[in-house]
């Protein structure tokens, strides 16, 4: 079996509905960037965020900054063919 990026997120263990709150005030964008920007694996997230992931942060992005992403790069959203997750990143 392969090493999945996620078991090293920082992420790994915190409250998924942190990472998908809509503007409730329980977190910061700037709290979320500052576990993102520690993160070993940021690069792998932010590649993943920004193929098949329309909500929540990733790679202390917000849903709208991958959607510029994605239009400047050509990139359409892609539906994984199986979401596995053991947390939110």
């Amino acid at each position: 079996m392969t090493h999945n990026w996620r078991e090293d997120a920082n992420c790994l263990g915190i409250n998924t509905e942190l990472w998908f709150a809509e503007g409730d005030g329980q977190v910061s964008a700037k709290g979320l960037r500052e576990v993102c920007s520690r993160c070993s694996v940021i690069d792998q997230c932010l590649d993943w965020a920004v193929r098949h992931e329309a909500h929540g942060y990733w790679a202390g992005t917000h849903p709208t900054e991958r959607a510029q992403m994605r239009r400047a790069r050509g990139i359409f959203l892609e539906a994984p063919e199986a979401r596995v997750y053991g947390h939110a990143r």
